[in-house]
């Protein structure tokens, strides 16, 4: 795929994520506009204060990349958890994201709903 058309499938990509975010909480969650800054000023889906979101659109993503990707880029942003979704082409999206961060989500979920 040509870099133009790459681009493309990566901001279709961003813009459903974002969507679907939307479709379960609907808040204020879109597609990083600062797409063509520094990859750390913005992520790619944005408007979750608590999540730094890196989407992969292609043929087959390297979960492992994505996820460094976006803990490299949300180091300045503290507060972020980076994770990854990837969108393998004619496959169902899936999410990556360090253990240790599940964890802390696990326990914070875990203490909410036991109040």
């Amino acid at each position: 795929m040509s870099g133009r058309g790459s681009r493309i499938k990566g901001a279709v990509g961003e813009r459903k994520t974002a969507h679907e975010l939307n479709d379960r909480c609907p808040m204020e969650v879109k597609r990083g506009i600062g797409q063509t800054r520094a990859g750390d000023e913005v992520p790619d889906v944005d408007g979750i204060d608590c999540l730094w979101v890196e989407v992969k659109t292609q043929k087959r993503g390297n979960p492992r990349a994505a996820l460094k990707q976006a803990q490299e880029a949300s180091a300045s942003h503290p507060g972020r958890i980076p994770i990854a979704v990837i969108r393998d082409t004619r496959k169902e999206p899936f999410m990556v994201m360090g253990w240790a961060d599940f964890l802390d989500l696990w326990q914070e979920y875990w203490e909410v709903k036991n109040l």
